[in-house]
């Protein structure tokens, strides 16, 4: 299981607790919380990746300072003065079983349930980290950074600084919070010395708690793919360079060629599966690395087939190299633990963006599947999900939507599932209101 909650975020006053299921669909008008939703999930997810000097503004959300970030609502006379980040997770990762009916369906123990809860103040001028709590099975930790040192609070209990120098510098923290990990490990256990006996906690309390952060601390230390909307625009001839991943995906031509350069069975492979995708969207027959040179630096053109011989794939349709890097960062999935897409159906038509639609069905099915959160205005690509979990190829719990609605100047999300025939479940009023309305004006009804 993996909730989130924003509290005083964006246009978000408080959006509850939000479900996140291997496949999630972020749906709504423009301009109504999706990207912010994203952002702050990714942030979640990473927060402790490591030291990030700018977490709200990495591509490809840039989210500004903590002005343009805390909550104003209308009716409100001042911009929030802090906002929240929570996340909720299982430990270990869902179990799966069979209904009667052989339907496959989530299930989680109750225990193992750990939480954690982000703080944010105005730093100069970015939003600073001044409170941290988490919490693992009824154990918890509280941790103030609004001081020089962190102060901290275990089961109610207020710690306080035994000696000089046992709680590191506030400012290490808020720079790098996977130095908390010293914290569980190191610095509590000074509280629990068995030769205590006004110790203010228990051994066992903190051997819980401590391996309950070890555990939550690797969930939310994910490989996160976030792609940008709009894909780069494909080159007539690339010079190889060195290869970082971005959002735009511009390092997927470098990566390809590079494949077949050092390891031509595995370029196989890969031309194989994007040819096999290519064909069932009506994108492309075939695709190849033509090498301007024998030496690895040497200049490439990437060419596609459709229909007669190979061509540039400048020469082609803009849609085969925006669906490009999609589709190759989703069959390589097991490089990364999730993917948060915006609007892969950008220059595709309807039958390619049915058959990405099942591409992402099939992948988030498999064993240690990757995290699938898209937003998107593309019907095809969620019908053709409804129709995979009615043809039982994908669990239909699985699956959520989230329908982003504007309600003067706030954001609702409403939470809509799916049902095992594939029909939508507490989707509110509403929901495709404009799509009904467009449909019965045509038909003169």
């Amino acid at each position: 299981m993996l909730s989130v909650r924003l509290q005083e975020f964006k246009c978000f006053r408080d959006t509850g607790e939000i479900y996140i299921k291997p496949i999630t669909f972020l749906v709504g008008e423009n301009s109504s919380g999706k990207t912010s939703f994203l952002s702050a999930l990714r942030l979640s997810l990473e927060w402790f990746s490591g030291a990030v000097t700018y977490p709200f503004n990495r591509e490809p959300y840039f989210l500004g300072g903590f002005d343009q970030i805390a909550n104003t609502s209308p009716g409100r006379r001042r911009r929030s003065t802090s906002f929240s980040l929570s996340v909720k997770h299982s430990l270990p990762r869902e179990r799966e079983r069979l209904t009667a009916r052989g339907i496959r369906t989530l299930i989680a123990p109750p225990e193992n349930m750990c939480s954690h809860t982000l703080t944010f103040e105005k730093g100069s001028p970015q939003p600073q980290l001044v409170a941290y709590s988490f919490s693992c099975n009824g154990d918890s930790a509280k941790f103030d950074l609004r001081g020089d040192h962190i102060s901290c609070e275990v089961g109610g209990r207020v710690l306080k600084n035994k000696k000089e120098g046992l709680f590191p510098p506030a400012a290490l923290i808020q720079e790098n919070p996977g130095f908390l990990r010293f914290v569980f490990d190191e610095f509590l256990h000074a509280y629990s010395k068995p030769e205590d006996t006004r110790a203010q906690l228990s051994i066992n309390e903190l051997a819980r708690l401590t391996d309950g952060f070890r555990s939550a601390r690797s969930f939310l230390s994910q490989r996160v793919f976030a792609s940008a909307p709009v894909r780069s625009e494909p080159l007539r001839t690339y010079n190889p360079s060195e290869v970082a991943a971005n959002a735009q995906g511009s390092h997927v031509p470098l990566e390809l060629a590079g494949n077949k350069t050092k390891s031509p069975e595995k370029w196989l492979r890969i031309r194989q599966s994007l040819s096999d995708f290519g064909r069932k969207a009506g994108l492309f027959d075939d695709i190849e690395i033509r090498q301007l040179g024998k030496k690895d630096g040497d200049p490439f053109q990437i060419e596609v087939k459709i229909g007669g011989p190979l061509v540039n794939i400048v020469d082609v349709g803009y849609g085969v190299s925006q669906a490009l890097p999609i589709i190759y960062q989703i069959q390589n999935s097991k490089n990364y633990d999730a993917f948060l897409i915006q609007q892969p159906e950008v220059h595709l038509h309807p039958r390619a963006q049915a058959e990405l639609g099942t591409l992402i069905g099939s992948t988030a099915s498999g064993k240690d599947a990757p995290y699938f959160v898209v937003e998107t205005h593309s019907d095809y690509i969620i019908d053709r999900i409804r129709m995979e979990v009615q043809e039982r190829k994908v669990p239909f719990d699985h699956v959520a939507i989230l329908y982003f609605s504007r309600s003067g100047g706030d954001v609702r999300i409403s939470q809509i599932s799916l049902d095992e025939a594939g029909d939508l479940v507490d989707a509110p009023s509403d929901f495709r209101n404009f799509f009904l309305a467009e449909h019965r004006r045509l038909l003169g009804i």
